[in-house]
């Protein structure tokens, strides 16, 4: 009997000009839009005498479930790893300076928000698994991205199956060029140099526009709060920190002085000229704030450029052997162009430039003030803090406390390191720490704990104290509307899609059933919903919710949530919480590490099966009295703030 093909698509061109199959055949989408999912979908099912439809989404998730526990140790062997007379960290040294720009770089942190090399390992290996059973006697790789294409040919290959691979048409090469363009060693250096000039213009500008940078400094006794900006949640005239309101109260309870550092982010299209204005709006009565860009001189620029293209030099000698030694479990030869864009990205380009100065603009810093009695940031492992924490190091600067302020889940793979790397933290070139890692509730730390970081600290989590007043209303609760899924939205437009598309196919294939939106601030779900209207298929009855989300809550008791803690939120209100699996995403909402908190859904028919249950009111209540004590267990909610005081010492 004929082995099935296996046939691997995630847009409709490419399948649209493969050949008829005269036998069966398997599908497997790498689509989360559910949109072009259905299109492809019906495609490859008119090409084939048979089609069975694999159920790619829960496949990946699998691999990713099986990846996650190597990648730790897997940093750990690279950073490690001998590359001719020295090892990669060494190879990497900033200058004269015990700083590694090994820990600034992609391969380092292994961040799903900031690149997809853990998603492409996890379907590669779903792909690898299917093709390794000896099931299927073909494979064709039907993808709009030529460089999967390529590393699906890789894997089949190795498992011995004959790989088919559209050959890409003139036309088709046309339109992949810019790409190519972007994806070249020439484009990321142009890119990193213009990263180079921009921060250096800002200082500039930050510097006309602002005081005299001795008026806004630190004073001895102080301490330094390092803080993403635009920040201001206050009134104009006091200034209130949405990152630490909280700590602020206690500071002023205590007569400590604080003074604040910006880091510039560009969320929702918030420009660096509006970090600029609040630090001028709020020194102006009393509150000393500069801002990161400020305290790298001029002159500087030249150490900057010399140390960064030393280091785009390295990253361009070592690629070859560096990707020799990343091809290692989890990571397959298949991977091999995607670790190599990596390394190149974080050596050679952007990100490799942000790692040479966030590390020379927190050397500056540090040089020019006197040591602040404590400095706290946000962290969430990312480059500048470990740029941060390097820095405090090299200077004498004690007492740095990295503040785990955000969502957590075991899929955040950054926030991991292996024993071998967190022991030996304090020494030259090795994985830069803060002297106290202060987690936001008892899950986080035992995760921090369990890789061996120096100090450990459960303190109260400050951004999400409001949770208290949301457990009084649960003797309020009612059964919900009726038929109505509350689709609460994430920052990400992408996942936000997705899920919209997800429950447009459930509510289509319902009678009745009515949409709740409630959308993030920064990415809200009017353009997203007229988009799908515009497609012409008809659209069930759907609602923007436009008060807060607790009210939001009140009226649904299904929640449908992709990466937003809004899912914990909903669990005080005695909901069903579902996460949108998707082929072409990792899960990083913050239950994932609770399965018994929360359902998946990858489809439509998916979602409708969920809502098929039913809770009464006294139900939903006992629901959401029982998911009190998880939710304080995750995030401690004591209002006093009495850990935070013995960790301050205050």
């Amino acid at each position: 009997m004929t082995k099935p093909a296996l046939v691997i698509f995630d847009s409709r061109l490419p399948l649209v000009l493969l050949p008829v199959f005269s036998g069966a055949a398997h599908g497997f989408c790498l689509s989360g839009d559910p949109a072009t999912a259905e299109i492809c979908n019906g495609v490859f099912e008119r090409k084939c005498d048979s089609a069975t439809l694999l159920p790619s989404a829960r496949l990946v998730n699998e691999e990713v479930e099986a990846m996650r526990p190597l990648l730790a140790q897997w940093c750990h062997d690279l950073g490690e790893a001998r590359l001719g007379s020295r090892s990669a960290r060494a190879w990497l040294r900033i200058g004269e300076t015990d700083a590694s720009a090994w820990w600034f770089s992609l391969l380092a942190e292994r961040n799903p928000f900031k690149s997809d090399l853990m998603l492409r390992a996890a379907q590669l290996g779903a792909i690898r698994t299917l093709l390794a059973s000896g099931e299927y006697g073909s494979c064709h790789a039907c993808c709009a991205d030529h460089a999967l294409n390529a590393a699906i040919r890789r894997v089949a290959a190795e498992c011995g199956v004959f790989a088919h691979v559209r050959r890409r048409t003139l036309l088709g090469r046309v339109r992949n060029l810019p790409a190519l363009l972007k994806g070249s060693v020439a484009w990321q250096m142009l890119m990193a140099l213009a990263v180079i000039v921009r921060f250096f213009v800002q200082g500039l500008c930050a510097r006309r526009k602002l005081p005299a940078l001795a008026k806004r400094l630190p004073r001895k006794g102080d301490t330094l709060m390092v803080s993403y900006s635009p920040a201001h949640a206050g009134t104009p005239e006091a200034y209130r920190n949405r990152f630490y309101g909280p700590l602020q109260d206690r500071f002023a309870a205590k007569a400590a002085q604080m003074a604040w550092l910006y880091m510039h982010v560009n969320l929702g299209g918030k420009r660096f000229s509006q970090s600029v204005d609040e630090a001028a709006t709020h020194f102006a009565s009393g509150t000393r704030i500069s801002l990161l860009q400020e305290h790298l001189p001029p002159l500087a620029l030249f150490t900057v450029l010399g140390r960064w293209c030393l280091l785009a030099g390295k990253g361009l000698m070592l690629s070859r052997q560096l990707c020799d030694a990343a091809v290692a479990a989890p990571f397959s030869p298949a991977c091999r162009a995607y670790l190599r864009r990596d390394w190149l990205a974080s050596t050679a380009g952007k990100t490799g430039a942000e790692g040479i100065l966030f590390h020379a603009a927190y050397e500056a810093l540090f040089r020019s003030i006197p040591a602040p009695e404590r400095t706290v940031y946000c962290l969430e492992m990312h480059a500048w803090e470990k740029a941060l924490c390097r820095a405090a190091q090299d200077n004498g600067v004690a007492n740095v406390i990295g503040f785990q302020h955000a969502a957590f889940s075991r899929n955040y793979f950054h926030f991991y390191h292996a024993p071998e790397s967190t022991h030996s933290a304090r020494l030259p070139l090795q994985l830069p720490l803060p002297d106290i890692i202060a987690a936001s509730g008892a899950h986080s730390a035992a995760e921090f704990r369990s890789c061996g970081y120096p100090r450990v600290e459960e303190v109260e989590s400050i951004r999400t104290l409001y949770v208290n007043g949301l457990f009084a209303k649960a003797a309020e609760l009612g059964a919900g509307e009726a038929r109505a899924i509350l689709l609460a939205g994430s920052i990400d437009r992408k996942e936000n899609t997705t899920m919209l598309g997800i429950a447009l196919e459930a509510a289509r294939a319902s009678q009745g059933m009515k949409l709740l939106l409630k959308g993030h601030p920064l990415c809200p779900f009017k353009d997203i919903l007229e988009r799908f209207a515009a497609a012409g298929s008809a659209m069930p009855e759907t609602e923007e919710c436009t008060g807060t989300l607790p009210d939001a809550l009140q009226r649904a008791v299904f929640v449908f949530v992709p990466t937003s803690t809004a899912s914990i939120e909903a669990l005080a209100f005695g909901c069903k919480v579902v996460l949108p699996l998707v082929p072409d995403g990792i899960l990083m909402n913050p239950v994932i590490d609770f399965p018994e908190k929360y359902t998946t859904a990858s489809c439509g028919q998916e979602l409708l099966a969920i809502m098929q249950t039913e809770m009464t009111p006294e139900q939903r209540q006992d629901a959401a009295r029982a998911s009190e004590a998880f939710i304080r267990s995750y995030w401690n909610l004591e209002a006093e703030l009495p850990k935070w005081g013995a960790v301050l010492n205050m």
